[in-house]
């Protein structure tokens, strides 16, 4: 999940690229086939879904995680004991059970794959493959074919009804879900299931999974980032093995302010939408009016609206504005875009804080101010860092806002990934990913580190 799903796209590109991928080479020489293309070709659609898929996988895993751990196990134990079989189980219980809550992370991830934007600009454009996200960002950034927003904003709308109406559904679904609710004030413990003989499939289909979204996307492109000029993996390639791409890359100016940029913009705001987030948390939970109500309708808004939307709007909205061409622009695309995220994470932390610890401090003359910042903060500070980390990391690996939105002086990491693609400098661009992969991870991992340590405490 750390990954920028465009690294995971460019790896991809030059593994299966149809003329010099390296699964491609490695076929054609082991197979002695005597042909200059394929068999693999990353550029058609089926390669677009592919690298989406798994790139959804860890994300979906995350969300279903939850419909089997709180599944109760007496059910199957009952089912099992009227009819034997587990095949039966699983086909009368288990599944009809399960349908709705699946049926509502199936709807969330159509909205997030309507949303795409990555994969496609990676995969499609090459492939002459359009799809409404791309459509919109050419619409907006061909200065040599002229600059069409209205046709831009037109596609947008398309894209945020099919968004409503996907969103729509998605509530349905789970709504519908909680009829089939399963956890009751009853106690019980969900039932882990020996694999047996299975195990080894099991391991096996996970080793291959993590090979295949993780370690060849991530090894090719370090590989491709230490050569001048992309060759396909093989041994007798070592000795074109350098680290010239980044001393040239750390040797540039715009490398610095782009590292710089992407740093300030990605810490503001997610400090600025977890600060938010907590605020608008507080008031759902410890007030319940019309307005509580009107505004959690609001903070989830953001969710049905895909992110090359919000950036269009945001950059139709304050084209001719003092906003336009500097940091707060971005910084405001990205709190509008995770709002809706950090709020439900505050939310579920702030139910669990009784209100009489604030009651207490009002009490003792802490004021309503003092009393958020001492108690509900202090309280929440884990929520917050945890919702803090994952805004960070998705505003670092974001690819939409900054194409959109950030101009000469305010480029960041995505910018100069993306002009080094356009221009043909494969060898450049994957160092310069290699570098935003490192940034990711270091600072998650670093971070977790951190607020491992502070609960220790």
């Amino acid at each position: 999940m750390l990954l920028p799903p465009f690294a995971i796209a460019l790896g991809w590109i030059l593994l299966s690229g149809p003329n010099a991928g390296t699964l491609n080479v490695f076929i054609r020489t082991s197979l002695s086939l005597d042909i200059t293309r394929g068999p693999l070709n990353i550029y058609t659609m089926w390669g677009m879904v592919f690298v989406s898929g798994i790139l959804a996988i860890p994300s979906m895993w995350l969300l279903l995680l939850g419909l089997f751990r709180n599944f109760d196990p007496r059910l199957e134990e009952a089912a099992s004991a009227q009819w034997g079989k587990s095949w039966q189980v699983l086909k009368r219980v288990t599944v009809p059970l399960m349908l709705p809550g699946i049926l509502a992370v199936g709807v969330y991830f159509s909205i997030i794959f309507i949303e795409a934007f990555d994969v496609p600009l990676a995969i499609g454009t090459t492939a002459e493959i359009p799809v409404l996200s791309t459509k919109i960002y050419l619409l907006t950034s061909r200065a040599e074919e002229g600059y069409h927003y209205g046709a831009a904003a037109t596609f947008g709308l398309m894209t945020l009804l099919a968004g409503i109406v996907l969103m729509v559904g998605y509530l349905w679904a789970v709504r519908v879900s909680a009829r089939f609710a399963v956890v009751t004030g009853k106690g019980y413990r969900p039932r882990l299931v020996r694999l047996g003989r299975w195990k080894y499939l099991a391991l096996s289909g996970v080793t291959g999974y993590f090979i295949v979204a993780v370690i060849l996307p991530t090894l090719i492109l370090v590989w491709a980032s230490l050569l001048r000029y992309y060759v396909p993996f093989s041994p007798d390639n070592f000795h074109l093995v350098s680290l010239h791409n980044y001393r040239l890359i750390f040797a540039r100016d715009d490398f610095v302010m782009a590292l710089k940029n992407t740093m300030i913009t990605a810490c503001v705001a997610a400090t600025a939408s977890m600060l938010l987030a907590a605020v608008i948390a507080w008031y759902l939970v410890r007030r319940a009016t019309l307005m509580a109500r009107v505004l959690s309708v609001l903070s989830f808004v953001p969710l049905a609206i895909p992110n090359v939307i919000i950036a269009l709007a945001i950059l139709l909205l304050y084209a001719s504005t003092p906003l336009h061409g500097t940091l707060l622009i971005l910084i405001l695309a990205f709190v509008t875009r995770y709002l809706a995220f950090t709020t439900r994470v505050m939310h579920a932390a702030q139910l669990q804080i009784d209100k009489v610890l604030e009651e207490a401090a009002m009490v003792s003359g802490a004021g309503r101010f003092g009393t958020f910042v001492k108690i509900n903060l202090r309280v929440l500070l884990p929520a917050l860092l945890n919702g803090w980390l994952w805004v960070v990391a998705h505003v670092v690996r974001d690819f939409a806002v900054p194409l959109f939105l950030a101009t000469s002086s305010t480029l960041m990491l995505a910018n100069l990934i993306w002009g080094q693609w356009e221009l043909g400098s494969m060898p450049v661009a994957s160092a310069y990913m290699v570098i935003l992969i490192a940034i990711v991870v270091v600072l998650v991992f670093v971070g977790r580190g951190r607020l491992g340590a502070s609960r220790k405490q």
